[in-house]
């Protein structure tokens, strides 16, 4: 085999004989091209059947080399290359045609490194322990990029690896996108060390952004994604038979303070109504797993100041000076649960749109959901409630985050309200339990959904 007496050759690399050793160099390229395809992962598109057939027989290939000594022998060849400090250093000993595939050969032997172990969990762990020597060789540019493939494929394959990866690992990882720039295969190695089996793993994602966010020179604008918040009173209406309950609900919202777009992301700011039916925001659950907020599910009404949302549709309406909610606005939240409907206002001007003929079980209370880092004050006589974003990559944002100040004005001492509530309406802090205190609480639950799909229901 070409690879086997190529690696015997190298040994004979010396000043001393270097002209009597030739390496067959197109051979060399051709069977390290033929072996990456040979264990090339089946097309996504084929059928489930048909794809599975394809995996067992590539896993039993996979397994095949490695209990031939495939994946030492690799390495040895990587560790024989690695010798030489450049192309010209390796041409000096082995021949112009040599030195000038020497990058080659060296990023496809990591290549065919990272396909003899991609998808196959046995054949990552076992090399797993080779992690120290794997990213000692990512200060080598001219292969750091098949280095990089074969850091991906353990990481994601192999949990255990995710024990090993030690600060000093992830800072030569990060230092490659000063060298590279933005490039994709570094991001894809960073998100692996953020997440193990769908569950975060705080500690890399705190030393990733402590190292990516203090110059504000690199990923400043990513793909960090929102951690959605929702705020409720403790205030719940409803209609029972028999109930002396009134049916017509006001509140307003009034937000101090907004800034959109500075992060990658926009702001979520919604407010509205919301069922103890089925509202259950968690964790995960929302747009690109960031939370759900109000109008994400069935259960849930919401207005942005351009969309009414519900069931995570957006349907735009009409409003005087139509706007995105932002500064000094006031949203009048009304809800008559005869209809049942439930309407808004925005600076006291109706909005052209509501919700109708909804589901009417359970109770409803008032609600906000927000991003980024937010302050949300009840009333004047509150403390202030703060929560900062949170994200794939980390939790510590607070630096990147928009800054936003919202109130629940809910009537009396409880809030004045800004505008009249139309005519029958009650003010909601006329339904506050005897003896309750009034309080405001987030509205969270954490559970794990089959395959990880969402349930609108």
């Amino acid at each position: 085999m070409h690879l086997i007496r190529s690696c015997r050759e190298l040994d004979g690399l010396s000043a001393k004989n270097r002209s009597s050793v030739v390496l067959p160099i197109e051979e060399v390229l051709q069977t390290l091209n033929d072996l990456i395809a040979y264990f090339r992962l089946p097309d996504a598109e084929l059928e489930h059947e048909k794809k599975q057939i394809k995996l067992r027989s590539l896993k039993n290939r996979q397994n095949l080399f490695k209990q031939e000594g495939m994946l030492s022998l690799v390495s040895s060849c990587i560790d024989r290359l690695s010798v030489y400090n450049s192309a010209a250093h390796f041409g000096e000993c082995a021949g112009e045609e040599a030195g000038a595939a020497w990058k080659d050969i060296l990023n496809l032997l990591y290549e065919l490194l990272a396909a003899l172990i991609r998808g196959n969990r046995n054949n990552c762990t076992q090399f797993s322990h080779n992690l120290d020597w794997l990213v000692s060789k990512l200060e080598r540019l001219e292969s750091s990029s098949g280095i990089l493939e074969v850091l991906h494929c353990i990481l994601t394959e192999s949990p255990e690896a995710l024990n090993i990866i030690q600060r000093g690992h992830i800072k030569t990882i990060i230092s490659l996108l000063y060298k590279h720039g933005r490039n994709h295969k570094i991001l894809d190695v960073l998100c692996s060390l953020c997440v193990c089996n769908g569950v975060a793993v705080r500690a890399n994602q705190n030393l990733i952004c402590d190292h990516l966010l203090p110059k504000r020179d690199l990923l400043l604008q990513t793909r960090l994604v929102n951690d959605v918040q929702s705020m409720r009173p403790n205030i719940f209406v409803g209609v029972s038979e028999g109930s002396a309950q009134y049916r017509k609900w006001y509140f307003e919202l009034m937000i101090d303070h907004v800034d959109h777009f500075l992060t990658g992301e926009p702001s979520h700011l919604r407010v509205g109504w919301a069922s103890t039916k089925g509202y259950a925001p968690y964790p995960g659950g929302g747009e690109g797993w960031g939370g759900n907020g109000v109008g994400d599910d069935l259960y849930s009404y919401g207005f942005d100041g351009l969309h009414l949302w519900s069931g995570r549709i957006p349907r735009t309406v009409a409003s005087v000076k139509q706007h995105l909610l932002a500064s000094d606005d006031v949203v009048s939240c009304c809800m008559d649960l005869n209809a049942p409907s439930i309407s808004f206002r925005i600076n006291g001007q109706p909005v052209q749109g509501m919700f109708e003929n909804f589901n009417i079980d359970g109770l409803f209370f008032p609600v906000v959901s927000f991003s980024a880092g937010v302050k949300y004050v009840k009333h004047r006589s509150c403390a202030v409630r703060e929560s900062l974003m949170d994200s794939r990559l980390t939790s510590h944002v607070s630096r990147l985050s928009c800054r936003l100040r919202v109130r629940f004005l809910l009537g009396g001492r409880h809030g004045d309200f800004k505008f009249l509530p139309p005519s029958g309406y009650a003010p909601c802090y006329e339904a506050l339990l005897p003896k309750e205190k009034m309080r405001v609480e987030p509205v969270k639950e954490y559970k794990r959904d089959a395959e990880g799909v969402r349930d609108l229901l």
